[in-house]
């Protein structure tokens, strides 16, 4: 009877993330159900990805890298080590665009130039995951996300790790403060795409946020010190792209 109820409990927080829109996730522990699934936006960089790669291969845990196309052009190298290392690629978009107040078409060219990116130095590689800039998205943009045949994820705790103000204490008091016990976690690997793409003359006319920080000093730090200890809180599993 013990058993049947933790099932049933199981499947009634499995329903209601799935109808959240965000993937399925497989639970290898059905007694624990303080899940967490790790999500880097906005890279690769070609400081902080790497160090990020190192902290949770030393930790043996996977996550999933919502890339940004350009970057992917510039830096494959280290595209090629995230998938070598066992993590999952997403797309996210070529130039972080923000696709409601954009066309049709460009919303389209962004996914494809980004698929095309990561098929260019890998292709074999099935890309599976979407993860929209700034978690906009309308029906029109699901749809054509839809065709692509890729699954749309946003997240469940967002850690803030982009501002000036954050630190290792307020991500690790972000994740721990969070009333989802089965959640995506979102963070960042890359410093805010729009401020490097403005940086690098790649696209203009775009107010940059004040409130960025300019390194991920916060997140690497935050692995470094609490993720062998959120490791024993939470079960840390990858996204599955179905």
């Amino acid at each position: 009877m013990k058993i049947i109820k933790c099932f049933l409990i199981f499947m009634f927080f499995a329903k209601g993330f799935a109808n959240a829109g965000t993937p399925k996730k497989i639970i290898t522990n059905i007694s624990n159900i303080n899940s967490l699934s790790l999500t880097f936006d906005d890279g690769p960089d070609e400081i902080w990805t790497p160090k990020i790669l190192d902290i949770l291969k030393n930790n043996n845990v996977k996550a999933t890298f919502f890339v940004v196309g350009f970057f992917v052009d510039k830096y494959p190298e280290i595209v090629k080590q995230i998938v070598k290392d066992g993590h999952e690629i997403g797309v996210h978009t070529y130039t972080h665009p923000l696709l409601t107040k954009v066309s049709a078409s460009v919303v389209a060219s962004e996914i494809q130039k980004t698929i095309n990116a990561i098929h260019n130095i890998l292709p074999d590689y099935e890309i599976k995951l979407f993860r929209a800039p700034y978690g906009a998205m309308n029906d029109k943009i699901k749809e054509i996300v839809k065709q692509f045949g890729l699954k749309p994820v946003w997240w469940d705790i967002d850690t803030e790790d982009w501002k000036q103000s954050s630190s290792a204490l307020t991500i690790k008091n972000a994740i721990y403060a969070s009333r989802y016990k089965v959640g995506i976690v979102l963070m960042h690997d890359g410093i805010d795409a729009p401020t490097m793409l403005v940086k690098m003359g790649v696209i203009h006319n775009t107010k940059l946020n004040p409130e960025i920080r300019q390194n991920k000093k916060n997140v690497v730090k935050f692995l470094k010190v609490y993720l062998p200890s959120l490791k024993k809180d939470y079960l840390i599993e990858e996204l599955i792209g179905v």
